[in-house]
């Protein structure tokens, strides 16, 4: 969000923020058990990518492959494809795709 404000608002300093926030985030997203889109890890793809577009650092794109890495990590198998189990959730969810796409393109050429 504050990648998103701060380009609609011509705020560099949002963008400075969000880049500090980044410093913060190996230690969530090795121990984020939610995995989901609004308080996850694969909600964080979708604004580190954001952010990494206005502000290419490698410390953002690496910090977008470790969210996909830990969605990876978590990966349930299904009979048609993967699923995860978030904590607390008894059935295996397979909502993940526009964040595996996205990390994805962040992944090209690393394999």
């Amino acid at each position: 969000m504050m990648t998103h404000i701060g380009t609609l608002w011509h705020q560099p300093k949002l963008l400075d923020e969000a880049e500090e926030i980044v410093e913060f985030l190996p230690e969530f997203i090795e121990n984020d058990e939610r995995l989901d889109i609004v308080g996850g890890v694969s909600g964080c793809i979708g604004a580190l990518f954001s952010l990494y577009h206005c502000r290419t650092s490698q410390k953002t794109l690496n910090a977008t492959v470790r969210c996909g890495d830990r969605l990876i990590a978590e990966a349930k198998p299904l009979s048609r494809g993967i699923g995860w189990l978030q904590k607390g959730q008894k059935k295996l969810g397979n909502n993940l795709s526009l964040d595996f796409l996205t990390v994805q393109q962040a992944w090209h050429g690393r394999y």
